[in-house]
């Protein structure tokens, strides 16, 4: 058999071996547990994110939704725009034609005036030649009268004589 000194020697190296294994297994076991505890923290933060995430996600979406809501309310008044300005060109055009109706009303007024005008004219001058005329007449008829007036005296003086 084995002698005692080499049992003891024996004995050491396995105690040796497994003070050295047992190290060995608690280096591998807080390696493991940092390891655990480092992927822990990362499932916590990508939890973490995660759940922010879904947050901004939501927001995202309830922004999107206000986005298409404003939109709609945009193209709406930008249609209530145009049929305001269609109407108000509508007007516009419609009073143009007014005004031309009325610019030619008012032209037609102005020659018809300016017509009375030339034939009030006209008339004050007839009547003017024609008083004028029937002066003359008046004067022509009262010597014409004065004359045969003299001439009927003159043959009634010659007749007397």
């Amino acid at each position: 058999m084995k002698s005692y000194e080499t049992l003891l020697s024996d004995r050491n190296l396995l105690l040796d071996k497994y003070k050295q294994e047992t190290v060995q297994l608690r280096n591998q076991m807080r390696s493991a547990e940092d390891e655990n505890h480092t992927l822990r923290k990362m499932l916590r933060e990508s939890e973490s994110h995660a759940v922010i995430n879904a947050h901004k996600m939501d927001s995202l979406i309830i922004n999107r939704d206000l986005l298409a809501e404003q939109n709609e309310v945009l193209i709406h008044k930008v249609n209530l725009f145009n049929a305001t300005l269609n109407l108000l060109l509508s007007r516009y055009e419609s009073l143009e034609i007014k005004n031309l109706q009325l610019t030619r009303k008012n032209n037609s007024l102005l020659r018809a005036a300016k017509l009375r005008e030339q034939m009030k004219t006209s008339q004050s001058q007839n009547n003017r030649a024609s008083e004028t005329s029937q002066s003359q007449n008046r004067a022509s008829g009262m010597s014409q009268s004065q004359n045969r007036a003299s001439e009927m005296s003159q043959s009634q003086l010659d007749s007397r004589q």
